[in-house]
């Protein structure tokens, strides 16, 4: 085997040292040629996201578009004259789509958002065959349109009628001018190219100079690579352009036109790699320059350095081959790795002396290997011992323990499965556990359980057994198998407990269970019977309530029309003060029929509150209006702060008005002197939900504290001569009470005795959805004279003639019928403008002659205004359900009368009517039925 010198073997060093740098060079000019192929297709990547974006943009515009188009009145009658109007209104909307029609079942184009010049069928077109079966948008087909003449993406959508039948197809066409801009606004870099090609390779679009490219293609030979590409389902390919630059094109199928178009996104690999190659040849120039010379600087300084320190070297081996072993070398002038080599050699040095010291602390060593072994001698004495206590707490376990092998023979058993059995250990060992079996064990539980042993897992149950002596017992047993060192099941453990005597008691409880059962049953039909009888009794309650409802009202409605009518006539003072002095009285009785009927219906729980928009601060004033003149004839101030109350919210305005009138009213009855004052304020509010506190505070008598409890019950007063001086039935606290608890709020008072009263409310309103602005008021009714002929249908004799002279009043042509079927045959004159109709009349009542009488030509649109002493809120529903317009409490307010008649009626076309009212108005010619 030849020699080298150490001179050739040091040239050969420096080359193999430069090797490694002329492969790292290569390696980074491969890196640097992936990183930028990396980055082109990442960049190319990204432009085709745009198109995927602008992609599902379009889709969206065209499936709204079919289904505004789908849901347009227009469509309904399938006129080819609204339905191209609604497409050209549709297009003009919408950009980017080539056109928007509809085609009748057999193909045929009706209406189109372009001029048909001659007829045209789409049947053979593949969007209209799948319309025929689908349910919503079908897929896209890239086609040229036969009316718009324009390349684009159609869809079809069926419009179906409601049994399922086929009215027409609709149609829409997106252009695909979205790619062009797409393509304008990416800013492509320099030499790249995007394109719309179609499945076969043909070219749709192409940027830049779209106008310029327009109708190229690929050559034969590019295009064969393309259309492979495509079919093999690549998302790249390298292949010439239509301008025969050669490009990498990333491949995207578009999912709009069902994969029939493919956008392309070029880039100039070679072009683009250029800079790379040259960075590659600069770097390999200067590394051969400057390897050359680190070569002949490294040569000559490595042969001065290695020569002199091998010199050194070979004198002290040949001192140590002598025996001399305290030889050192020691050049501080040496590089850091040849004294380190010196350190080595002066360690090997040292380490020959040491040997005997090393042989010492091996025998320490050893010792200590001892010292631990004994260590570990003791240890195992103490697990030893642990399992020796195991075996005893085993042994003396108050559960039975038994162990058996893998075959189910018995190894073990403890002392207290023997004193359950009744067998002696020398007795069981060696047999199998079914010596135990009573045969009242279902054979499944055995099945189960050795399923579950056989499967490695534990199983719990319970097993009926025999003992020695023949009696069974019941046994709740845990069963484990016990794996070996090797992991397979060795042995198998089983801890049981006796539960017969658990058995009996839950035997014994189970029968005391049932008994308790009975009582229950017995008891629940004791309260089903006083159930159905309470209801009964409430019934007859509500039915009374309504009788006496009607009884009342409607000799009250005489009461107050009268008294109305007598008020717009000519009177003296005395007169007017006692009329005036009636209708109080009217409304304090009325009052005290509608809170004993709210009463009845909080308690039946039949009261129902209303969510419309109002505006607190408006029920706060008006609540205020409404005693603010008898206030101010007491001498009593009157003033409203409506603080930070919401302008608008939703809930019952009547409801919240009529708490706060009940509260004016007490502190006008017990204020003789000073203010009452009204306030509100907003205490919370999350979005959604307004919670508002309204108060209001007398200056008047005060309440003792021990009677405050006593406010809110019903038919309560604080003592007798409250009701004999100031009048009330104790009834309107209550009903706030119930009110509030409605509003999900609370009602209260803080009183001072001397001092005066604050009564307040809280309820929970909720924010409206929007509003345009507050609801004005409405003017007041008798404001304007009204015309027109209204058929009166009342049969009380009194309260006919009081209607018609209030009729006739504002000026309204009256004709008069006294039952359900004179109300039938005087509509069949004809005539009429309205119906006032009466609810309950002897023969036919008002509801059924209201039926019969929508079924009458001329029936179906004229007003119909219920008139009825029935008051609940399932009395308005009846009438609107049997057709009636709308619906008026008796006793009659004039002026809600009024109200009513000004919604269907107009006022005459003369401009001669008075400004003040129905009391200044010449009572018309008609004659009084």
């Amino acid at each position: 085997m030849p020699t080298f010198s150490l001179s050739s073997r040091l040239w050969l060093v420096l080359a193999l040292a430069i090797i490694p740098l002329l492969a790292l060079t290569v390696f980074d000019f491969r890196h640097e040629r992936q990183t930028a192929t990396e980055h082109i297709l990442s960049l190319g990547r990204s432009l085709l996201q745009h198109s995927r974006i602008e992609e599902e943009a379009a889709h969206r515009q065209v499936r709204e578009l079919l289904h505004i188009m789908a849901g347009a009145d227009n469509m309904r009658g399938l006129d080819a004259a609204d339905c191209s109007g609604l497409a050209r209104r549709l297009l003009a909307a919408s950009g980017e789509i080539a056109n928007i029609g509809a085609a009748l079942p057999n193909g045929d184009i009706f209406c189109s958002a372009h001029t048909i010049k001659q007829p045209v069928n789409v049947a053979d077109r593949p969007w209209f065959q799948q319309a025929l079966t689908a349910t919503d948008v079908t897929d896209g087909h890239y086609l040229v349109g036969r009316i718009s003449g324009k390349p684009g993406v159609t869809f079809g959508m069926p419009l179906r009628a409601a049994d399922g039948r086929l009215l027409a197809t609709l149609y829409a066409a997106s252009d695909i001018g979205w790619f062009d801009r797409i393509s304008r606004n990416q800013q492509l870099p320099p030499g790249w190219t995007s394109l719309l090609v179609a499945q076969d390779g043909s070219v749709v679009s192409r940027y830049p100079d779209p106008d310029i490219w327009r109708g190229s293609n690929f050559d034969p030979a590019s295009r064969q690579r393309l259309v492979a590409a495509l079919q093999r389902g690549d998302d790249s390919v390298v292949t010439q352009g239509v301008d025969g630059i050669e490009r990498l094109f990333l491949l995207r199928r578009l999912q709009i036109a069902n994969g029939q178009l493919v956008a392309a996104i070029g880039a100039p690999v070679n072009e683009s790699l250029k800079a790379v190659e040259r960075a590659f040849i600069l770097h390999v120039a200067l590394l051969a320059s400057v390897a050359l010379l680190s070569i002949l600087l490294s040569r000559y300084y490595l042969y001065r350095l290695i020569e002199r320190w091998v010199d050194q070297l070979k004198k002290a081996t040949a001192s140590m081959a002598g025996g001399d072993f305290s030889v050192r070398l020691n050049d501080p002038r040496l590089p850091e790795e040849l004294g380190l080599l010196d350190q080595r050699f002066n360690d090997m040095a040292r380490a020959l002396g040491e040997r005997e010291n090393e042989l010492a602390a091996d025998r320490q060593a050893i010792e200590m290997l001892n010292s631990q072994l004994a260590e570990r001698l003791a240890a195992q004495e103490a697990a030893d011992q642990d399992l020796r206590r195991l075996s005893t707490a085993v042994e003396q376990s108050p559960a039975s323990i038994v162990i058996t092998d893998v075959d189910a023979r018995i190894t073990y058993v403890n002392l207290a499965f023997c004193v359950n059995s009744g067998y002696f250990a020398d007795e069981v060992l060696g047999e199998n556990p079914r010596i135990l079996q009573s045969g009242d064990t279902a054979p499944e539980v055995y099945h189960d359980m050795w399923k579950t042993l056989t499967a490695g897992e534990i199983w719990r149950g319970e097993l009926v057994n025999r003992r020695k002596d023949g009696s069974h017992f019941i046994e709740r047993a845990t069963i484990s198998p016990v794996r070996g060192s090797d992991g397979t099941i060795s042995q198998y453990v089983a801890v049981k407990e006796d539960i017969s005597e658990q058995r009996r008691n839950e035997a014994e409880l189970a029968t005391h269970r049932q008994h308790l059962e009975l009582l229950v049953e017995q008891r629940t039909a004791e309260l089903a019977q006083a159930k159905t009888a309470a209801e009964s009794a409430n019934r007859a309650k509500s039915a009374f309530l309504a009788n006496m409802s009607h009884e009342i009202r409607t000799p009250m409605n005489a009461i107050i029309g009268l008294n109305y009518l007598l008020l717009k006539s000519p009177l003296d003072a005395a007169q007017r003060d006692k009329l005036l002095k009636v209708t109080s009285a009217s409304e304090h009785l009325l009052q005290v029929i509608n809170d004993i009927l709210d009463l009845s219906k909080i308690e039946s729980g039949k009261l129902e509150l209303e969510n419309q928009s109002f505006a607190p601060r408006e029920v706060l004033q008006a609540a205020a209006a409404v005693i603010r003149d008898q206030a101010l004839g007491k001498g009593l101030q009157v003033s409203v702060d409506c603080g930070n109350l919401p302008a608008l919210a939703m809930g019952d305005a009547k409801r919240l008005r009529q708490v706060l009138i009940n509260f004016a009213g007490n502190a006008l009855k017990f204020t003789r002197s000073g203010s009452i004052r009204f306030s509100g304020e907003l205490l919370a509010s999350d979005g959604n939900t307004l919670t508002c506190r309204f108060t209001v505070t007398d200056t008047g008598l005060g309440i003792r504290p021990q009677d405050i409890p006593r406010l809110f019950k019903p038919f309560e007063q604080l003592d007798a001569s409250t009701t004999r001086e100031y009048g009330g039935t104790g009834l309107g606290l209550a009903i706030a009470h119930h009110l509030a608890r409605l509003m999900d709020g609370e009602v209260g008072v803080d009183s001072t005795p001397g001092q005066g009263s604050t009564f307040w409310i809280t309820a929970r309103l909720h924010a409206p959805a929007g509003s345009s602005g507050r609801q004005q008021p409405a003017g007041a009714p008798q404001a304007r004279r009204l015309s027109g002929r209204v058929l009166l249908i009342e049969d009380d004799p009194l309260n006919r003639e009081i209607g018609y002279d209030l009729l006739v009043a504002c000026g309204i042509d009256v004709a008069t019928a006294d039952d359900g079927f004179s109300a039938i045959s005087r509509f069949q004159e004809g005539g009429f403008d309205l119906l006032l109709m009466d609810v309950q009349m002897p023969g036919l009542d008002g509801l059924d002659a209201t039926r019969r009488i929508r079924s009458l030509p001329g029936g179906e649109t004229i007003p119909i205004v219920a008139l009825t002493a029935n008051a609940y809120a399932e009395d308005r529903q009846r009438c609107l359900a049997a057709g009636m317009n709308d619906f008026l409490a008796k006793p009659v307010d004039p002026e809600a009368l009024y109200a009513i008649l000004g919604k269907y009626l107009a006022g005459p076309e003369s401009a001669g009517a008075p400004a003040d009212g129905v009391a200044g108005a010449a009572p018309p010619s008609t004659p009084r039925p």
